[in-house]
């Protein structure tokens, strides 16, 4: 068999050992985002039992007062991890004007994150994170999606992002703390700075755009008008008179405060907002509907394509008493297993059904929730009413024993400590940003739930009588002050379902009229 004759190597190795440089290929210079320090300042850390008082943020007193930034800080003794977690909030006005403005501001936030994602990338192999929870709506197309938390980074990811929620700009910082208020100081230095410019980015940008505050379809309706060259003059125009508050919690000390915010303070100093000027959030007191389908919003499923329909029906209670609000959740609690047995399991209206309590602003909303393919809105509307009006006679057959079942699992979800530091992070924030400052909120919740009794549970349902303060019928038709909000989406085959009359209902035409119209509750007071 014949050799095959190779092609010798040695005239090769000269250059091997001396390649041309190629500019695109370099190795990376170092990295400065990789800690140097990972030493846990309370180091003992230990879990507290269920129940237990842990202590809250306190505000730092150490920052000059520059009328601007209220800071509270934590140490955590209880993680043992070298993490921290920073949340800044700029409250203002002028970030929710109109549609057009919080889509802009939206817009001036995703080329934001473009923009830093190279500068981002070595904190992200240094495992140093920054995120943002973005709670809203995105609009793609035509299509309304839900999002319950939008987050850009993988588990040793990193992301940044501006957030434009119902108070004005937020931004959020996480991972080691021995590195992040240099971070910060960037970020905040590109918030202050950017000028968005590339035009191609823009427009792929404009299809992906959040709001938690308004509809797809007013959002929608602004896009077309806004220009790249608007973005950064609007920002800067939010950025020029805010409010800022902030939370540092983690493995950093009270002292160490004045670093972190030094960039903070040097990039995003606005004017003092006066406090005539601060926005609050307004919750509109749903009008009175002893009967029928209540308050009425119809309107067609804009995706063509999409064959379902969907109703939610919406309980809202009437005050903001503690009482009243563990009342909603224990009521709720025992409904949530009948009411999926019912509606999904027997009469098989359709793969989503559920239901729950939510709160805004102090306010409880009850709710029942159920999208089907194969019926139209008002028949699951019917089934949902039918349903609540069976449910009674579970109510009248609850024993103390069960009824104490359904307190006890509430009453251990709310004790159960927090497991990471990011979860009781967010649970200070919540008070903090909201003006709230009921650290211990919890704990109290669960002395209020251990006094519910079966007559209570009852009379929150369908009584006219008064017990506690002010309460009576929430959910049963005839209640005095039954206040439902019902909501219908009809798939295109059942469009002309739109036109059947509806049981005493209050038809809504026009949202948004309809919201200014009506009664608002007191705007909460907010604590310093």
């Amino acid at each position: 068999m014949a050799r095959k004759q190779v092609e010798s190597l040695e005239a090769y190795t000269e250059q091997w050992k001396a390649p041309p440089a190629i500019p695109e290929f370099k190795l990376p210079g170092p990295n400065p985002f990789i800690p140097e320090d990972v030493r846990v300042i309370v180091p003992d850390g230990k879990l507290p039992k269920p129940g237990e008082a842990i202590d809250p943020p306190t505000v730092v007193e150490n920052l000059s007062n520059d009328g601007v930034w209220k800071v509270r800080h934590k140490l955590d003794d209880i993680f043992a991890q070298p993490k921290a977690r920073c949340k800044f909030q700029l409250v203002s006005p002028a970030a929710f004007e109109s549609p057009r403005t919080w889509a802009a501001l939206d817009l001036f936030g995703s080329c934001l994150n473009e923009h830093l994602t190279e500068y981002t990338y070595d904190a992200l192999v240094s495992r140093f994170i920054t995120s943002l929870a973005l709670v809203g709506r995105y609009i793609t197309g035509c299509r309304e999606k839900l999002i319950c938390v939008h987050k850009r980074n993988s588990y040793v990811g990193l992301s940044f992002n501006l957030s434009v929620n119902s108070r004005g700009i937020g931004l959020s910082f996480r991972g080691y703390g021995n590195k992040m208020p240099e971070f910060i100081d960037k970020v905040a230095e590109a918030v202050a700075t950017y000028t968005p410019s590339d035009p191609v980015e823009f427009e792929r940008l404009r299809d992906v755009v959040s709001s938690v505050r308004y509809t797809v379809r007013e959002i929608g309706a602004t896009l077309d008008s806004i220009e790249l060259a608007d973005l950064r003059p609007l920002a800067s125009r939010v950025l020029a008179e805010a409010e800022g508050v902030c939370l540092m919690q983690g493995n950093l000390k009270e002292e160490d405060v004045p670093r972190y915010m030094e960039g903070v303070r040097r990039w995003l100093n606005p004017t003092p907002l006066p406090e005539d000027k601060r926005p609050e959030t307004k919750v509109v007191r749903l009008p009175q509907t002893p009967k029928g389908y209540g308050s009425l919003l119809r309107r067609p499923e804009e995706d063509e394509s999409n064959e379902n329909s969907a109703v939610q029906l919406l309980f809202q209670v009437s005050d903001r008493s503690l009482e009243s609000q563990v009342l909603a959740e224990v009521l709720m609690a025992t409904i949530e297993e009948p009411f999926y047995n019912s509606l999904r399991t027997k009469q098989q209206l359709g793969y989503t059904v559920f239901s729950g309590v939510s709160r805004v602003e102090g306010v409880r909303f009850m709710y029942l929730t159920v999208q089907s393919a194969e019926r139209s809105a008002p028949y699951l509307t019917d089934r949902c009413l039918e349903f609540v009006q069976e449910f009674r006679q579970q109510l009248v057959d609850l024993t103390p024993g069960k009824l104490s079942d359904f307190v006890q699992g509430l009453v251990s979800r709310k004790l159960e400590p927090d497991h990471r530091l990011s979860s009781e992070v967010n649970r200070n924030w919540g008070e903090i940003v909201t003006g709230q400052l009921n650290f211990d909120r919890r704990r109290e919740e669960v002395e209020a739930l251990k006094k519910v009794q079966e007559k209570d549970l009852l009379r929150f349902f369908d009584s006219n009588e008064d017990f506690f303060a002010n309460h009576v019928s929430h959910l049963k038709e005839g209640g005095e002050d039954r206040r439902l909000l019902t909501s219908e989406v009809f798939a295109k085959k059942y469009e002309s379902d739109m036109e059947l009359p509806a049981a005493e209902a209050m038809l809504v035409p026009n949202a948004k009229e309809w919201r200014g119209a009506q009664e608002k509750f007191p705007i909460r007071i907010r604590l310093a």
